[in-house]
């Protein structure tokens, strides 16, 4: 029975001033808890950098709106020699005190980021497509991209002739990065269906201004298709020689071809007729479908991107459906502020392997134990009568 009149009035009283002066009363609020950052390694030879802070800053916003932990970016990468990208990783690490780290697509800074995430134990999300960044075998590190060895797949499926396999000709940047790619074609096309066979690859060294007498050496060898593995731009400006030059065979490349970057150097004065055989592009099914997380990506970005001007475009050479890169880095840090929220006071790196799935601009984020993207890739085809999904097979 609870006791009630004034006696009883008095005594609650009385406990009440005796808990405020023992300092147990009604609690204070706790101080605000200091954002948890988020380290964007972003060296000045990434080819993407403007598209990947660009969709790490709206992936920063979107991920602040959620209830939590606020979260802060911090961007690094100054010029230098070879190594700076591990130097600024360490920066991130131990100087800004970021709780985990986004590495960009070059492999090299990559590789920079993962030998600092193994000892320090950061989670590190890695935006390049190379099979050897998740071969370090460190759960907490992980491709958010899909892998080039996928999409060389995906559009070797594509690419069939009822008399003679297809003569295909890589064109790669040069040194590690086109030895990477090129083991990772080499491995699609191994077991590709059906065969198809891979010519000796053009290296195309940066800026990839020049690209004349590279461009002449891909038609004397009469190439059937030429894979574009090159950064977008690089992408745009070859296929703009090549066409120039009078090359009248098909063009396939990466799924980050989904770029101003590569529309923007690929122009718009180069005849329809010169594409009467398209160009393939791997693409995730968000690239082409509705869905939450792409919708409210597209909605962040500040404007639609214009289409070029000058002479009439066909379908090729508009925008691409969005910017690859940026949705990307977008999902990236959208998917680390889930794990830096989840793992609360524990260390990050113990919520990995990731066990779960979240939807993303750029289509569910799950992860297989390695640390490797779980995809759903189409191929989509620019020809000038407009944009079409080839494979797999659309439903009737």
């Amino acid at each position: 029975m609870r006791p009630t009149g004034p006696f009883a009035r008095r005594w609650l009283r009385a406990a009440t001033l005796a808990l405020a002066l023992a300092g147990v009363a009604s609690p204070q609020p706790a101080p605000n808890r200091p954002p948890l950052k988020l380290g964007l390694l972003l060296p000045p030879a990434e080819p993407e950098a403007q598209s990947i802070r660009r969709g790490a800053e709206l992936g920063l916003a979107a991920a602040n709106r959620e209830p939590g932990v606020p979260l802060d970016l911090v961007v690094r990468g100054q010029p230098g020699q070879w190594g700076t990208e591990g130097d600024d990783a360490v920066v991130l690490a131990l100087d800004e005190g970021a709780a985990a780290l986004i590495a960009p697509t070059t492999g090299a800074a990559v590789h920079q980021a993962l030998q600092v995430a193994g000892r320090t134990r950061l989670p590190v999300v890695s935006l390049c497509s190379d099979s050897s960044v998740t071969s370090a075998g460190l759960p907490w590190a992980i491709r958010i991209a899909p892998r080039t060895d996928a999409e060389a797949a995906a559009i070797f499926a594509v690419l069939r002739h009822p008399t003679r396999p297809p003569r295909c000709l890589p064109a790669v940047p040069t040194d590690r990065p086109g030895r990477e790619i090129l083991h990772d074609l080499e491995t699609a096309a191994a077991t590709a269906t059906p065969d198809l066979q891979l010519l000796k690859p053009v290296h195309v060294p940066p800026p990839a201004e020049d690209l004349g007498a590279l461009a002449r050496d891909v038609l004397a060898a009469n190439p059937d298709v030429v894979l574009l593995w090159l950064e977008p731009a690089a992408s745009g400006r070859f296929a703009r020689q090549l066409a120039q030059l009078g090359y009248r065979g098909r063009l396939a490349g990466h799924s980050r071809l989904l770029a101003p970057s590569f529309f923007a150097a690929l122009g718009t004065a180069l005849p329809a007729r010169r594409w009467v055989h398209g160009l393939l592009v791997p693409a995730p099914l968000a690239a082409t479908r509705s869905n939450p997380a792409r919708d409210d990506f597209l909605r962040a970005c500040s404007a639609p991107l214009a289409p070029p001007t000058g002479e009439s475009a066909s379908p090729l050479n508009t925008p691409a459906p969005f910017d690859l890169g940026a949705a990307l880095a977008y999902d990236a840090v959208r998917l680390l502020a889930d794990v830096l929220r989840r793992a609360g006071e524990r260390p990050p790196y113990r919520e990995f392997p990731l066990q779960h799935t979240m939807p993303g601009a750029t289509g569910p984020l799950a992860f297989d134990p390695a640390g490797n993207r779980q995809w759903e890739l189409e191929v989509l085809e620019w020809r000038p009568d407009g944009v079409r999904v080839v494979h797999p097979q659309p439903r009737p």
